[in-house]
């Protein structure tokens, strides 16, 4: 499963109620199955999960602890994805980010388009490409 191409905007508060499954980012990390690139404090940020009909994402200002509302469809291991691709792509987490970076399943987008062949089209694929489309109106 690719995790989803967006996410709900972060929401800025004073301080968060403290409930749910209380992790850090390292935990995250090692759930997933991929090794934290961050040490230190970045790593030890508190990530709350929390069961939700609607996603939601509350942070504490200054790198304060973060509450995810992950949809009741997710549950287990695809609630701690979930969250740590919402760290990584909503929130912008430094530590989330670069433990995700060029891991294909935290690839938030679907690659369009035809492999790298270190070439450009030629003319001829070009017009093959374009009768093929006004073909099909």
């Amino acid at each position: 499963m690719s995790t989803p191409l967006f996410y709900p905007q972060p929401k800025y508060v004073a301080a968060i109620r403290r409930e749910g499954a209380l992790l850090t980012i390292d935990d995250l990390c090692r759930e997933n199955g991929i090794p934290c690139r961050l040490t230190g404090r970045g790593s030890q940020r508190e990530v709350m999960i929390v069961d939700a009909p609607e996603p939601f994402i509350e942070v504490e200002p200054f790198g304060g602890a973060v509450k995810i509302g992950v949809p009741k469809k997710f549950s287990g291991k695809l609630s701690r994805k979930y969250a740590l691709a919402a760290m990584a792509y909503s929130v912008f987490d430094l530590a989330a980010r670069e433990s995700v970076r060029g891991n294909r399943d935290f690839c938030d987008i679907m690659i369009i388009g035809r492999p790298r062949q270190g070439r450009a089209k030629t003319n001829a694929e070009r017009q093959r490409k374009f009768r093929g489309k006004a073909a099909n109106l």
